[in-house]
């Protein structure tokens, strides 16, 4: 059995290797732009949300405090004697301004709660993606460095195994091939007929020497 390796596809490793790094710079940009999202959504729950709600809550109570004036004023101008007026429309008003600061302090509670969810869910998420990130980074070039250390020892087998044929190699090679061709026809061997006259008499010369013989005996 031939210990001689069977070098058929080296292009194949060479596109493994480009296919690699398409692949890792793809990557490394797609976690970048994951990043940058969820830097986004931490700010905007974190700071624009809580912000937000928080004034809401201010303006929540100021809103409350001016209902409340004004159902007193409406209240105090509008009774006699013993007489209390309902005041109806300062008193929705009121109710209005209470239910809008309720929800307000609803919003800072649920801010509050999903920043925490959310800071909890990005901490796994740079856990589990860190992973990718340094294998992106450390060992994906030392696998691509591999792979091109492959194709160099592999493109410099078939070099060695298979030398480059010219032109004027396959020429020679043909000239030769046609001289050992003619040379084999030149040697032959060829049969030589005698002529009729020259049969014959050698025939007679033969029988005529045969013929003394048998008169003697």
């Amino acid at each position: 059995m031939s210990g001689a390796a069977k070098v058929t596809a080296i292009d194949a490793v060479a596109a493994v290797a480009t296919a690699l790094r398409c692949f890792q710079e793809e990557a490394l940009a797609a976690l970048d732009e994951l990043q940058m999202e969820v830097n986004r959504a931490l700010d905007w729950i974190k700071n624009d949300r809580t912000n937000y709600w928080r004034e809401a809550v201010r303006r929540g109570f100021d809103e409350v405090a001016e209902a409340k004036t004004q159902l007193e004023q409406a209240r105090s101008a509008r009774r006699i004697a013993d007489y209390e007026p309902t005041c109806r429309e300062e008193q929705k008003a009121l109710e209005r301004a209470q239910r809008r600061l309720q929800v307000a302090q609803e919003k800072v509670e649920a801010v509050r709660h999903w920043c925490y969810a959310i800071e909890k869910a990005v901490i796994e998420y740079r856990g589990n993606v860190g992973h990718l990130g340094r294998w992106l980074e450390a060992d994906l070039p030392r696998a691509l460095a591999a792979l091109q250390h492959m194709i160099t020892a592999l493109d410099a087998y078939v070099a060695a195994a298979a030398p480059e044929v010219t032109l004027a190699d396959l020429s020679a090679a043909a000239a030769n091939e046609t001289a050992s061709m003619s040379r084999g026809e030149d040697e032959q061997p060829t049969t030589t007929t005698p002529p009729d006259g020259q049969a014959e008499t050698s025939a007679d010369a033969v029988e005529a020497t045969a013929q003394p013989g048998e008169e003697q005996s």
